[in-house]
């Protein structure tokens, strides 16, 4: 697990965007961390897509190996890979949010996570949760 990703200033596992007309006129190479940072608290992003006619922005994610909660071994199901929408390339609005990772995962499996926030709320696939890699969050931080 990367804990460094848990820092936006790392520029680690993070998706970000550039002006390629700054960098083609540049005279010297351009920082990764020079971009503006479209998403991050990312795991292998992959399957980056690009409507060119909305503009819009999606990746699949690849989250988090060998999960536990609460000790128990969940890796099987556990947690799901996730679709995420980063934004438009034309409209900022949506840049620089966080999609959890290192300290948030994607429920799949809902019977493995009974125990959803505290056993006050049932889980649901694709809500965030928490395993036991990172116990200083909890899954209503997480949401």
């Amino acid at each position: 697990m990367d804990v460094e990703t848990a820092d936006v200033a790392s520029g680690r596992s993070q998706l970000r965007v550039f002006d390629v007309q700054s960098l083609v006129s540049g005279a010297k190479a351009v920082e990764y961390t020079d971009g503006d940072v479209m998403g991050w608290g990312l795991r292998n992003s992959v399957g980056i897509a690009h409507n060119p006619t909305t503009g819009d922005i999606w990746a699949v994610d690849k989250s988090l190996d060998d999960t536990h909660r609460f000790g128990v071994d969940i890796h099987n199901s556990n947690p799901g890979e996730g679709m995420n929408f980063y934004g438009r390339t034309n409209d900022t609005a949506n840049y620089g949010r966080n999609f959890g990772y290192p300290g948030c995962l994607a429920v799949f499996d809902t019977t493995n996570v009974e125990t959803y926030i505290h056993g006050l709320q049932k889980p649901m696939i694709g809500d965030q949760f928490v395993g036991d890699h990172q116990p200083q969050y909890s899954d209503l931080w997480c949401r």
